[in-house]
């Protein structure tokens, strides 16, 4: 027998110091119930807060697009990753964003011709070693216009990808880290004739 009290726990806040009372916990099945009490918690706590996971993912949209055409989304938030191959348009005209959910690089660019424009792109992953970003290029002639990057490890990362443009994009804010951990805001690695301004 065993008596449980969390009290505090309103939002993922409270999760980092719930006040528990245990009381009569004699044997490990109590311990057991305990644990599972607070996984189930947690679950429903994050599960109320929202994320990615609970956005409609964008990528059916660009796989219905077809080569050469202009892809307008309804307004709203939709879940990454994303990863666009063939050469179309995406017009997110100020009012769709494309959230990674926090792993991973949310849009990764495999082709030639490809623009995007007027989009916001979110929280990416942290990972150096995968240089998680809002934008990964390994492409050529694409044109990045007038986006909004926030919450992302990297801004864009451009590896061998040549004669894109990147115009007016606002680069809002890193990770919530120290300055010298922040990714950089565009990082080029062997590219060349590339345009921004």
């Amino acid at each position: 027998y065993f008596h449980l009290n969390l009290t505090g726990l309103q939002d993922l806040s409270g999760l980092v110091s719930p006040r528990l009372n245990l009381t009569g916990l004699r044997d490990l099945s109590g311990l057991v119930m305990v644990i599972t009490t607070l996984c189930m918690t947690v679950f429903i706590s994050v599960s109320q807060t929202g994320n990615a996971s609970s956005y409609p993912p964008f990528q059916p949209l660009i796989d219905a697009t077809q080569p050469g055409a202009t892809l307008t989304p309804p307004s709203g938030t939709y879940a990454g990753p994303v990863k666009i191959t063939s050469p179309i348009t995406i017009a997110g005209n100020h009012q769709v964003t494309i959230d990674g959910g926090g792993k991973g690089t949310v849009i990764l660019v495999e082709g030639n011709g490809v623009q995007l424009r007027n989009l916001r792109v979110t929280h990416s992953g942290d990972s150096y070693d995968q240089i998680d970003s809002c934008i990964q290029v390994r492409g050529n002639f694409n044109i990045f216009k007038d986006n909004i990057f926030d919450n992302c490890l990297f801004g864009m990362d451009l590896q061998q990808s040549n004669h894109n443009i990147i115009r007016r994009n606002q680069f809002q804010s890193s990770k919530p880290l120290s300055l010298g951990l922040r990714g950089d805001a565009i990082r080029f690695w062997y590219s060349t004739n590339n345009q921004m301004t």
